[in-house]
């Protein structure tokens, strides 16, 4: 970790290739464990929200495997759930 909210060039490297990779990783047995270290060890709030936004639209999938519902339930507990919310399909749910 870097003082002040500074990150390094690997940092921004690792979020760049997670974001760009997180719905395969979420979905993999070990890529989902690269995407939960990320998520229970970042404060930034915003890097959250934009994995949380990528992954909305296949929320209900992802929450349906073994893998890839424990990164959806550390985006809930990242406080996501609006995010994550808005993704679901109302007809889906009943």
């Amino acid at each position: 970790r870097y003082p002040s909210g500074e990150t390094s060039y690997a940092q921004t490297r690792s979020i760049l290739i997670i974001k760009a990779n997180i719905l395969e990783l979420a979905q993999d047995p070990f890529g989902n464990y690269i995407v939960h270290h990320y998520l229970e060890n970042t404060s930034d709030q915003d890097k959250i929200s934009e994995l949380a936004a990528i992954v909305k639209p296949k929320i209900m999938q992802l929450s349906l495997q073994k893998f890839s519902s424990t990164v959806i339930d550390i985006f809930l507990k990242k406080g996501q759930v609006a995010v994550l919310a808005s993704g679901l399909d109302a007809n889906a749910c009943k």
